[in-house]
């Protein structure tokens, strides 16, 4: 066997290099294989520490929307601050950019302490950090909350990081965006907390809030106590203070119940107290000075708990009683009437004012109109040959025409007789009327003339017609017998009927003459009005037809509203509508009428009516101006009749229901509140910190208020606006006989309670100015009488002064005066001077009398209105601030008086010893058809709850028994950028609010008028115009707000003069109605006049 060395062997030889790339490949391949392959253990602890992670984020995140929504409850952002973090929040929603602040905050400290881990695997989170404000901005922006319709809160929190590290080594990092539903009800309260405030500045006119509730209360109290006054209780303040205080807190509850489906339970039971104290006091009409209870006393008797809390809540206080409708209110009907109108406009057509007097009348209904007319027909022509020259040379050098008439009897058609005349005459005539043409003709030095003739024959029928004159108003139907002995031309024979009629045509040359006339073309037949001789008592026909209409239009009437008879109602123009539509009817024409005296009484009863129109439009145009002072008036204190008006309306229509249950399908079921506010009453008083803690200072007043009386005497400036509207000759220094009247009257019965050295000069003074406007009265009705009766002028002064006498004293003289009842005394002493001195002593006839009652009358009310019987104002201002001062002796006196004659007698106004009182209010229209007296009162209101809160019935096991919103004007502040040190970031505003209510009321016309007596007609409260501060008095010193508020500061006028439109809500298209506003502004912007400083508290 041969031996052989392996390197000497090449059987199946590889060579070395490809068995070295085989092993490179192969150990390779088996590396990467070991190093993709799935690890069991690694893997798994990165995806479980992943969803623990997700869970403990989840977890940890519900936790944080909890605690910020409690911190974000308690120091709720109402305002930005002006601070660097401050100015991050979007003012329009601060509230909720500082919760979605906040999240974001408990969010990232919550993630920080995050950390799952798995074998080997570890997991944490985070959020990016807040350096400065842009951070902070990002960071709101990365949170969206948003309410649910079952009271719950959709979350989404934006980049929220998850890094998965092993063996403290990066492995991997995943952003999500985290959702979830958290159970918190930190929107639906603070959105029901701002729709609480919107609602306390929300006008009467403007939706469902506290001014259409707090309006509705005035109104009843308003209502009733000024027609107690008007009925002749001592009602001296017919809307105080007390009242507008009681009101705003019983239209507060009732909005609160209408915001939460509750209200505060302690609020109920202040109200109920609060209530009670008042009714006592109405019993004896004073306030709470006047018994004996100092302010003080007065909130511990209301308020009772020292602070309003959740523990002070008791669920089941009953409900306060509303108050009572009044017996009488702005929605009763009340009946306006022609009245005095019809008098007057009787008085018009007796002096032939604004048209025809009576006599005047008789003699246009007494008249005939007649027409002299014909007809023409040429029956013939012989025309003229043309003119030709004598001969040869013959140059024409003129011509002229002559014209001959001649006139025959014969045959000829008449005209038609026009319907509803008379024929009296025709006759018939043949016409020739024949034309010569004379030609001058010349040659050289001589002349001739040629002569053509022509003739045309005419056949003329004339007639003479007549008719009833259509010169009377009325309807001008046929007559029956109009041409008869009697009729309209008179005439006691048929030829004497026809004698004015034959005068015409007499008067146009006869038969021949108007043929001829009219056969040339130039009869005249337009036709003639003549007169007759009207029978004797045609005068005293017209008279007593007119009388009869007057006398059944007097008690026409209308029928309104007495609130819209003072805002929009103009019953004078519906009365003038009515008796229009039925002037036929009124007028009764005939056609045929029977006889020609009906026609006068148609006449008659026509012009009487046309005069009574006519004042009632003077009336309805009297009542507009009036109006138009009335709103004058009322927008100096930024209100107007048209809101007024529209007030009334929606306080009629006040409804309180309360505010439907949040959700019914959420985590926990329905969401409910309670109210907890301090204090739950909102006093006029000033608090201290012990009744209440959230006041953080002495000398808080909830609420402060102001109640204007506009017309609480008649000629203030309120008052002199209305009238100078409707007598532009007044003056504005004296005033009427129907204001001074009332106060002599008061000042003669002061006498015998109050008697002193001050009052007797007062009353001598004023006694001295009544009697010289007495005297003025006097003379301008006997001149007035004489000139218009049949009385001399010493008769007629005889008969003013005897009426006179009838009266013991100048008050009571005034008094009849201004009444009216002087008339028939008047009437009675003018009637008996003409029986006395007329011709054989006859007696005057019934016309006459009912002739001399309506000249005294309408003579007594023209000299009662006239500037000289105005009195100073001196005198009777002097005399009212004197009753005013004294009106409570007087009134106990009275009331002295009524227990010893009887207290009901007293009270219903029969006893023997009423009060008189001055005139209050003002009268619309001031003039003889005053039907109504109007007064108006502007009340104002201006409430800060130093702390209001509300609790949510949602809680958790955390933190079980609920969820509560509170605000109480502290300033907020919290860490937002993580250094240690709490930014301030906003305020809590207190919710305050401001309200004002224009309350109008009507009573008949007569007695004393409506309004407040006391003397006070500008009332409000001690804290009046500031309120309590809407905010915590800021600190100085660094870190404060850079222009912070001041929290003391407020207006001191709620509304200027001329701004109407800044209060009344209008929509874009200058309609009245509801304006939008944004959440949390105030309902109406007022001018920044007597600012001491930035706004407080509340943005605009």
């Amino acid at each position: 066997m041969v031996g052989v060395r392996l390197a000497d062997d090449e059987r199946a030889r590889v060579p070395f290099a490809i068995v070295g790339v085989l092993l490179l490949v192969s150990s390779a391949t088996l590396a990467t294989t070991f190093l993709t392959r799935p690890s069991g253990g690694a893997e798994a602890d990165g995806d479980a520490a992943m969803e623990r992670a997700d869970a403990a984020v989840t977890t940890a995140l519900r936790a944080a929307v909890d605690r910020a929504a409690r911190n974000a409850a308690a120091d709720p952002v109402v305002t930005p601050a002006n601070t660097t973090y401050g100015r991050v929040l979007n003012e329009s929603r601060a509230f909720r950019d500082a919760l979605e602040l906040r999240v974001y905050l408990q969010a990232r400290r919550a993630l920080a302490g995050i950390e799952a881990s798995a074998g080997e695997a570890r997991v944490t989170a985070d959020l990016p950090p807040i350096d400065g404000p842009a951070d902070a901005r990002a960071a709101i922006e990365r949170v969206s909350l948003a309410r649910t319709g079952n009271g719950t809160v959709s979350v989404a929190i934006a980049n929220v990081s998850a890094t998965l590290w092993r063996h403290d080594r990066f492995v991997d990092r995943r952003t999500t965006t985290v959702r979830f539903t958290s159970a918190t009800p930190v929107l639906v309260a603070h959105d029901r907390v701002a729709e609480y405030e919107r609602r306390l500045n929300r006008g009467p006119t403007e939706g469902r809030g506290l001014g259409r509730q707090f309006a509705s209360r005035l109104y009843a109290w308003t209502w009733a106590r000024g027609y107690a006054q008007f009925g002749g209780l001592p009602v001296d303040n017919v809307l105080g203070n007390r009242h507008v205080s009681l009101s705003a807190n019983e239209a507060a509850l009732a909005t609160q119940r209408g915001v939460f489906g509750t209200s505060d339970d302690a609020g109920r039971r202040a109200l109920g107290r609060a209530r009670g104290r008042l009714l006592a006091q109405e019993a004896v009409d004073q306030t709470p000075g006047e018994t004996g209870i100092s302010p003080a006393q007065w909130t511990d008797l209301v308020l009772g708990e020292p602070d309003g809390s959740f523990a002070d809540a008791t669920p089941d206080v009953a409900p306060v009683p509303e108050t009572g409708t009044p017996p009488t209110t702005h929605d009763d009907p009340v009946t306006v009437g022609v009245n005095e109108s019809a008098a007057e406009a009787f008085r018009r057509l007796l002096d032939g004012d604004g048209g025809p007097t009576l006599e005047r009348l008789v003699r246009r209904t007494y008249s005939a109109s007649v027409r002299v007319h014909a007809t023409s027909r040429q029956v013939a022509a012989e025309p003229a040959l043309p003119a030709r020259p004598p001969g040869p040379g013959w140059e024409r050098r003129g011509r002229r025409t002559t014209r001959t008439v001649t006139v025959d009897s014969g045959s000829a058609p008449v005209p038609t007789r026009a319907p509803g005349s008379t024929r009296f005459l025709t006759f018939e005539r043949v016409v020739t009327v024949t034309e010569t043409t004379t030609t001058a003709w010349a040659r050289g030095g001589n002349r001739t003339e040629t002569e053509r003739t022509s003739n045309r024959t005419y056949r003329v029928g004339v007639a003479v017609d007549a008719a009833p004159a259509a010169l009377a108003p009325g309807s001008d139907g046929r007559v029956a017998g109009a041409f008869q002995p009697g009729g309209v031309l008179g005439g006691e024979t048929p030829s004497a009927v026809r004698q004015p009629v034959r005068s015409v045509l007499a008067d146009r040359g006869g038969p021949d003459a108007v043929a001829a006339a009219a056969a040339r073309g130039q009869l005249d037949e337009s036709p003639t009005v003549v007169f007759g001789p009207p029978p004797e008592d045609a005068t005293d026909t017209a008279y007593l037809a007119a009388a009869a209409l007057r006398d059944r239009t007097r008690n026409r009437s209308v029928t309104t509203t007495r609130g819209d008879l003072v805002t929009t109602a103009t019953p004078a123009a519906s009365l003038a509508d009515g008796i229009a539509a039925d002037r036929p009817e009124l007028v009764s024409a005939g056609d045929p009428y029977p006889s020609v005296s009906a026609r006068l009484r148609a006449a008659a009863r026509a012009a009487y009516l046309d005069r009574l129109l006519d004042e009632l439009g003077s009336r309805a145009d009297a009542t507009a101006r009036s109006r138009d002072g009335a709103d004058e008036a009322l927008s100096d204190h930024g209100h107007s009749l048209a809101e007024a008006d529209a007030t009334m309306n929606a306080s009629a229509n006040t409804t309180r229901r309360a505010a439907p249950p949040v959700g019914t399908a959420g985590p926990a079921g329905q969401v409910s509140f309670e109210v907890a506010a301090a204090p739950s009453y909102l006093v006029t008083s000033e608090l201290d910190t012990d009744r209440a803690r959230a006041v953080r200072a002495d000398g808080f007043a909830p609420l402060a208020a102001r109640n204007v009386n506009l017309f609480t005497v008649p000629y203030g400036a309120a008052a002199d606006t209305v009238t100078r509207q409707v007598d532009r000759g007044a003056s504005g220094d004296r005033v009427a006989l129907a204001t001074g009247s009332p106060a002599l009257a008061a000042m003669e019965h002061a006498g015998r309670v109050a008697e002193n050295a001050s009052a007797r000069q007062r009353r001598a003074r004023l006694r001295d100015a009544v009697g010289s406007s007495l005297a003025s009265v006097r003379a301008q009705v006997a001149t007035d009488l004489a000139t218009t009766t049949t009385l001399a002028h010493s008769e007629a002064n005889a008969a003013v002064a005897a009426a006179y006498e009838q009266y013991p004293t100048d008050a009571a003289r005034a008094a009849a005066v201004v009444n009216g009842s002087l008339v028939p005394h008047i009437a009675h002493e003018a009637a008996d001077r003409i029986a006395t001195d007329g011709d054989g002593g006859a007696a005057p006839s019934a016309r006459q009398r009912d002739e001399l009652r309506l000249r005294a009358r309408t003579a007594l009310r023209t000299a009662r209105q006239s500037e000289a019987a105005r009195l100073p104002q001196g005198p009777v201002g002097d005399a009212s601030s004197f009753l005013r001062d004294r009106q409570r002796s007087l009134v106990s006196a009275g009331a002295r008086s009524a227990l010893q004659n009887g207290v009901e007698g007293y009270l219903n106004g029969s006893s023997d010893e009423e009060v008189p009182h001055t005139f209050s209010g003002v009268p619309l229209v001031p003039m003889y058809s005053w039907v109504v007296t109007t007064n108006v009162w502007v009340v104002e209101v201006r409430g800060t709850y130093p702390r209001f809160a509300v609790r949510a019935d949602r809680g958790t096991p955390a933190a079980p028994g609920g969820f509560d919103y509170s605000r109480d004007g502290a300033p907020v502040a919290f860490d937002v950028n993580g250094d240690g040190t709490a930014e301030r970031v906003g305020h809590a505003d207190r919710v305050a609010f401001e309200n004002s209510v224009a309350v109008v009321i009507a009573v008949p016309a007569g007695k004393q008028g409506v309004g407040d007596r006391n003397g006070v007609a500008d009332e409000h409260t001690s804290g009046w115009p500031c309120p309590s501060p809407g905010r915590w008095p800021d600190p100085t010193g660094p870190g404060t707000d850079a222009g912070a508020e001041n929290a003391s500061d407020c207006s001191t006028d709620l509304y200027t003069s001329g701004r109407t439109d800044d209060h009344v809500p209008r929509t874009p298209d200058r309609r009245v109605g509801t304006v939008a506003t944004r959440a949390g502004s105030r309902v109406r912007r007022r001018p920044r006049r007597h600012r001491r400083g930035p706004r407080r508290g509340r943005r605009r």
